[in-house]
């Protein structure tokens, strides 16, 4: 549907079940007009005019955006036609799906037709016309809404012109806004993004927000709500996804923020809808939180902060915003410029495997679990893009395996890709040996025979299981398990003298015999017989079980005590914690703040050290995002007696299940 310029009023059964409104929800149009396109994963919306009126509440349609799913994730079919921004069903009518303009002190919402019109009409280029070289990555909706304001007195206080290009680059959509200064003189100019966010059943738009280095984190006593959350600078990561479900995930939205051809934003906020809107706020400066206060509907803003274009100048923004479900990569490098690429290489699998040690013979659910990747032909001009003799390969680290339960080789052919089409996915079946664990990354090549190439990496969290590696000479390691018998030789089945193991003493300034561990303390291990390079394997004893369980699940928080000076420390969960997640209480002052708050107070240093047995080296630390694993140690130093509180962390598709006594 390219438009729509007519004057009704409908009940909207239809979209009762899509996006779940209110049954008795009354919707109605006047004047209303919006450009559309989609494809197989998304449709992307730009108002053009008119209004729309949900039963007693009205709003204009003009440069409103929209972004919603056909069929989102290719895995499952609870996603399908549902919006990634909440907006009237059929069209971007919301006022939360908007942008506004920044020039000077003043703030100027696009689409506003007191202070703006549009230069350039919004019209969607389906398949231009060959010859232009404008088809090559697909159609696209382009516009132009120029803001000419004027004060009192007639003088001009504002001429920005605003293009905007939004295009489907797969399952998402790629905002490419240019502003030009169209005024006399230098002007400063500044862009705002509002997404009021849509995921799930309900229509008030509740989602959990993972955001790496913040996490998620649930225990018994905590509230699975999400909170309001303000990030800028380096705090900004390169995507961030809002989950219906984190530990069942079904539908879910990403926004990318760093990575492939994004201008990064200085400014990111998710909170309270009601808080972060509004035609002439401007969320860096006026929204202050309540950072106790659960958000009932979520909303996110980025901003890009003023800066100064000069007459006739423009700077260009980059930004996406689509379906959080495959890894994906559509740019190549040329030099030091990034060009965006004809195809799109995809990866998709699971986020983490699951931890049981009720039913799984190594503690790990979902065994073996498919890897596949998907080569979508962005192109529509007819030049020279389709792809010949496509080949795919998928390399896997240390802790996954190709599945034997069919002959399958890591390389794999799916032939011919033409223009504007996407491939059957290359499917692999994997498995994880249970010996490792963390944050695994593994890689997927693709190559077609006129030299195209793309690679594209995908991360999944494995849980730490009872069954490990030893490595030659001394490792830095820690055990996140719980012994009834927590001696050292019970915990490993290791006779005497085959082994030697010390952890250090903070109050001595030595190194003392390890005789029993204990969840959350590190040692140096030595095992003899391991020779260099090599590894090995070990099972834990049958007594051990999860640690800080309820009913079998891993619910409960665990203490750390340090003392002044440098001491050995190890995450004492199953899931790797984000070091950010740490808490920090001060048993002095009996406060506990984040470890933020802790490394400004002086109690703690930011910085980790950790033992990496492969390059025989020290390696170090200070980012909130970094992963704790399970089995490693930590050397941390701290400055008066503090106790770091680790909290489960909760992986998107994770879960953890064990018997009652967590065995």
């Amino acid at each position: 549907m390219r438009g729509f310029r007519t004057v009704r009023t409908i009940f909207v059964a239809l979209v009762v079940l899509n996006f779940g409104l209110p049954a008795i929800a009354q919707v109605s149009f006047e004047n209303a007009e919006w450009q559309s396109m989609s494809n197989r994963y998304v449709k992307i919306d730009l108002g053009v005019r008119g209004t729309v009126k949900v039963d007693n509440s009205q709003w204009g349609i003009a440069g409103r955006w929209a972004v919603s799913t056909t069929e989102g994730d290719p895995e499952t079919t609870q996603d399908n036609n549902r919006p990634l921004v909440y907006f009237a069903g059929i069209c971007p009518a919301h006022y939360f799906g908007y942008w506004k303009i920044r020039v000077g002190n003043n703030v100027y919402m696009v689409g506003d037709s007191n202070t703006g019109y549009w230069s350039k009409v919004p019209y969607t280029y389906r398949t231009p016309p060959p010859g232009y070289g404008v088809g090559r990555a697909g159609g696209y909706i382009e516009g132009e809404w120029t803001v000419n304001a004027t004060d009192a007195s007639g003088q001009t206080t504002a001429s920005v012109s605003m293009r905007i290009k939004m295009s489907i680059v797969r399952d998402q959509c790629r905002f490419d806004i240019t502003l030009i200064n169209r005024a006399a003189a230098t002007q400063t100019i500044g862009l705002c993004m509002t997404g009021d966010v849509m995921v799930g059943d309900s229509n008030l738009g509740v989602g959990y927000a993972y955001i790496p280095g913040r996490g998620y984190v649930r225990t018994a006593v905590v509230s699975p709500k999400p909170y309001p959350q303000i990030l800028k600078g380096a705090k900004i990561p390169d995507v961030f996804e809002v989950y219906d479900s984190v530990e069942n995930p079904a539908s879910v939205a990403r926004n990318t923020l760093r990575l492939q051809d994004c201008v990064a934003p200085d400014y990111v906020a998710l909170g309270e809808w009601s808080e972060l809107v509004g035609a002439n706020n401007w969320p860096p400066t006026d929204y202050n939180p309540d950072f106790l206060k659960e958000v009932g509907n979520l909303a996110w803003v980025i901003c890009w902060n003023p800066t100064s274009v000069p007459r006739g100048g423009f700077r260009r923004i980059i930004t996406y915003y689509g379906v959080g479900a495959a890894s994906a990569a559509w740019n190549y490098r040329i030099g030091s410029k990034l060009e965006q690429d004809s195809v799109v290489l995809a990866v998709q699998g699971p986020r983490s495997l699951k931890y049981n040690s009720v039913t799984g013979t190594n503690e790990l659910d979902g065994q073996p679990f498919a890897i596949k990747a998907y080569v979508y032909n962005l192109a529509t001009d007819p030049g020279r893009y389709d792809l010949d003799d496509v080949t795919l390969t998928l390399y896997l680290p240390a802790g996954l395996k190709l599945s034997t339960s069919r002959r399958q080789s890591a390389q794999q052919t799916i032939g011919r890709v033409p223009v504007d089409s996407e491939s059957l996915p290359a499917t692999w079946d994997v498995e994880a040996t249970g010996e490792y664990s963390g944050e695994l990354e593994y890689f997927v090549t693709a190559r077609a025979a006129s030299g195209w190439q793309q690679i594209v990496s995908r991360k999944i969290m494995v849980p730490a299981t009872k069954r490990s590696v030893f490595r030659s000479g001394y490792q830095l390691m820690h055990v996140p398990f719980t012994f009834n018998n927590p001696a050292i030789e019970h915990v490993f089945g290791l006779p005497r003298g085959s082994f030697g193991a010390k952890y250090y003493d903070s109050a001595t300034g030595q190194y003392l015999p390890v005789t029993q561990v204990e969840p959350g303390r590190a040692f140096w291990m030595y095992v003899g017989g391991v020779q260099r390079g090599r590894t090995l394997p070990f099972v834990l004893a049958e007594d051990a079980a999860i640690v800080a369980q309820q009913m079998g699940k891993q619910l409960d928080e665990v203490d750390v005590d340090l003392k002044p000076g440098w001491n050995l420390i190890g995450n004492p969960f199953v899931y790797p914690v984000y070091w950010g997640q740490v808490l920090v209480w001060n048993k002095v002052g009996n406060i506990t703040v984040s470890l933020d708050q802790a490394v400004t107070n002086g109690w703690i240093s930011r910085t980790l050290f950790t033992w990496v047995p492969e390059s025989s080296s020290y390696e170090s630390f200070k980012d909130n995002d970094h992963l704790l694993l399970p089995w490693r140690g930590y050397w941390v130093r701290a400055r008066y007696p503090v106790t770091l509180v680790f909290r489960p962390e909760v992986p998107p598709g994770s879960d953890v299940t064990a018997n009652p006594d967590g065995t």
